[in-house]
């Protein structure tokens, strides 16, 4: 059962009127013995007895109609059985509370003569011409998850217009995500007809295949929703015919190393497909370095096979400092979606980056704890190349610390240090909380209560985490394993492959105590699961630890072939000043540390709007969440150009449609009913609506029949005690 009003439920209290005048209106009688009264007190006992009756009858029926009446108002409903309503798939019980989820992503752009959105807003207009007056509808596209959402709509016409109005979007399709945005909308829905209507290309990437976690928590709160007051809201898919298509898209683009040395070449990796079943054609990738493409860096023909997917590694280098926008473009494709056929990104090139290495045990040359992280950094002259040439690297040992001028140094490495004095823990901190960053790597052996007192302090201090116990090569050495492929700190092992750890064994480590510290995060592992680096934001610095030695005394990580690059990115990332990042996602802002004001340029040249905001407790200049791919120019009073580049994800080009069957099981579960073209959605708004069975009118007749009875009981006691008095 369901209440249309059940805002009037307060009127039940009203029952209790009965009950409370009863006892404000008891009355007091005072005993007073009397002979003659004697007589008839067998007579009155009985009659007391039959009005005691009476009485309580009346207050009993009083408070009935008071009941009734008050439930009649709320409205109670009856809904149709849920057999009867999956019998007819289908069905409309009073007032439509509709929420209309679009996927507007990035694969709706695809078409040969209008976009695949353009259909999806066709058969969306033909449900919502199927509503009527009094009818309440929400529009919610895939590109406007996670902003505020609007009120639902009673105006139809205005609906119509925000769909005709809808333009493809640069996001990866979601569909799990919509769905559950629709049930967070549904809640601000008034009407008891509450549907759920996913209008979808049918593209594979929105469907989600492998989020199991995503389609059960959809599954989860659709079944939750059913046990409520109100019915279980119905999930209508509709999905039109669409053909296959043709595209060559630039799926990805990513920078061989995140630190790229002035005059020194780096590999921009650059990820190629074809979908169809047409033959490419002839095709050239070019790359442009500039915000106009000034500078060429790559023009060639591009051999793509039908339905190949491919990767071109093009080296790529600059002369200047700062972030240079690069460019990569697919020439002469006669696809279906133009709009992957470029990729921007913003590529930084840093100066000599001053490193300083402090030691525990001091030396020179391959001596010292801390010589094979200066070999690793700055190698001798005749085996430096461009990179190592980007770190000037200074080493002391851990006494001079505190006499030091820490801060003219953008990364401090503390290699095997013991007890720090005060002066120089002070100035660490000092240092690292003001941007610099800071590795650590203690030997197993040193002093883990001093560490965890001074250093680490319960997660305050420079330290990423507090130190636990030792851990030892009782059962065996382990070795270092990924655990996040594509951390900044490990790109540098990408072109050593299953080569560049191996042989990494370590006799003694560190474990950590992280005490369920969130923002902790682990790029990589000991083979039996123990973190092996670990990196935290401390301040406005990053600190990281490398849980054992960097000498040779418990671990052979110095000696395998990826130490060098995996320490440089190490040391890079900490090295690079906490800022904003350039390159972006849709969905995110951007955002510009100004002291003064800016203007902010679109890829299409239009302004964007700027509002000033709060970003790692720094004031700055924000826009609202970026949907379109492509380069942004900022441009400040006086100062030289900034560039932040716009791209989507790796898998929202793919085109491909999912398959039927793969459809049905995503819907597994969810009682959904699919419509594949407008006549079915029109077919489907032509069909009478089913009411429930409405009980208030029964209810008023209830309540008439208990207050005749109740004029009845009261009259026949009124006659009977007028006949006593008599």
């Amino acid at each position: 059962m369901i209440f249309l009003n059940l805002l009037l439920a307060g009127g039940l209290l009203a029952a209790s009127a009965p009950l409370i005048v009863h006892i404000l209106h008891q009355r007091k009688l005072k005993r007073i013995d009397w002979g003659a009264m004697r007589f008839l007190r067998d007579m009155l006992t009985r009659r007391r007895k039959r009005l005691r009756i009476e009485h309580w009858l009346l207050l009993l029926l009083r408070t009935l109609a008071l009941i009734l009446l008050a439930v009649a108002l709320m409205r109670p409903q009856l809904p149709m059985s849920q057999e009867q309503a999956i019998s007819a798939d289908f069905s409309r019980q009073g007032a439509v509370a509709a929420v209309l989820l679009i996927d507007d992503s990035a694969t709706s752009a695809v078409g040969t003569d209008s976009a695949r959105l353009e259909q999806l807003k066709e058969i969306a207009l033909a449900y919502i011409d199927g509503l009527e007056v009094g009818d309440e509808v929400s529009i919610i596209t895939r590109s406007a998850l996670g902003k505020t959402l609007p009120p639902p709509l009673y105006d139809l016409r205005a609906a119509r217009e925000m769909v005709s109005n809808l333009e493809p979007s640069d996001v990866a399709g979601d569909h799990p995500a919509l769905l559950s945005a629709g049930m967070d909308q549904l809640i601000r829905h008034l009407n008891p007809q509450r549907e759920l209507v996913l209008i979808s290309d049918g593209a594979r990437t929105g469907w989600r295949q492998d989020d199991r976690s995503g389609w059960a928590n959809v599954q989860r709160r659709l079944r939750e929703a059913g046990s409520e007051r109100r019915a279980r809201p119905q999930l209508l898919v509709l999905q039109p015919e669409l053909p296959g298509a043709e595209d060559v898209a630039i799926t990805a683009v990513s920078m061989q190393r995140n630190l790229l040395p002035v005059g020194s070449e780096a590999n921009l990796r650059i990820q190629l497909a074809h979908f169809g079943e047409r033959d490419p054609g002839n095709l050239r990738l070019r790359v442009e370095a500039g915000e106009h493409g000034e500078r060429k860096v790559y023009d060639e023909d591009l051999p793509l096979e039908r339905g190949e997917q491919r990767e071109v590694v093009v080296p790529i280098s600059f002369n200047e400092a700062g972030a240079h926008p690069v460019t990569v473009a697919i020439v002469g494709a006669r696809d279906d979606n133009p709009r992957n056929d470029s990729y921007a990104m913003v590529v930084e090139a840093f100066e000599q980056l001053p490193v300083l290495v402090v030691e525990g045990r001091s030396g020179s040359g391959l001596s010292g704890s801390g010589a094979f992280v200066a070999l690793a950094l700055q190698p001798d002259d005749e085996a430096r190349d461009a990179v190592s040439q980007a770190f000037a690297v200074t080493r002391i040992h851990v006494d001079d610390m505190a006499s030091h001028p820490l801060e003219d140094y953008r990364c401090i490495v503390l290699a095997d240090v013991g007890v720090l004095e005060s002066a120089a823990l002070s100035r660490l901190e000092r240092a690292v909380f003001a941007g610099a960053g800071l590795l650590t790597a203690f030997a197993p052996d040193s002093d883990i209560a001093y560490v965890n007192r001074f250093l680490a302090r319960e997660g305050q201090g420079v330290l990423p985490t507090p130190l636990g116990s030792m851990g030892d090569a009782a059962n065996g050495p382990v070795s270092a394993a990924i655990a996040l492929p594509g951390h900044p700190s490990l790109i540098g092992l990408r072109d050593a492959g299953d080569r560049g750890l191996n042989g990494a064994e370590v006799s003694r480590w560190l474990r950590i105590d992280d005490g369920g510290l969130s923002d902790v995060t682990i790029p990589l592992r000991w083979t039996n699961g123990d973190a092996a680096l670990v990196l935290r934001r401390r301040g406005l610095g990053n600190s990281a630890l490398l849980t054992t030695s960097v000498d040779l005394r418990h671990s052979r990580l110095p000696l395998v072939e990826g130490w060098a690059p995996l320490l440089r990115n190490i040391v890079s990332e900490l090295a690079s000043p906490i800022r904003p990042p350039r390159n972006l996602h849709p969905g995110n802002r951007l955002t510009i540390v100004a002291d003064g004001s800016v203007q902010a340029v679109d890829p299409q040249g239009e302004e964007l709007l700027l509002d000033e905001g709060v970003w790692e407790e720094r004031r700055v200049l924000q826009s609202a969440p970026l949907t379109q791919v492509g380069l942004y120019h900022v441009q400040g009073a006086g100062e030289s150009a900034q560039y932040f580049a716009l791209a989507s994800e790796a898998d929202a080009w793919d085109p491909r449609i999912a398959s039927d069957t793969a459809i049905e099981q995503q819907l597994a579960g969810l009682q959904a009913m699919r419509l594949r073209d407008t006549q079915q959605v029109q077919a489907l708004a032509g069909e009478p609506r089913q009411s429930g069975r409405e009980l208030w009118p029964w209810l008023i007749v209830l309540c008439v029949l208990v207050l005749l009875i109740e004029g009845a009981v009261a009259a026949r006691g009124s006659l009977a005690s007028q006949g006593g008095r008599s």
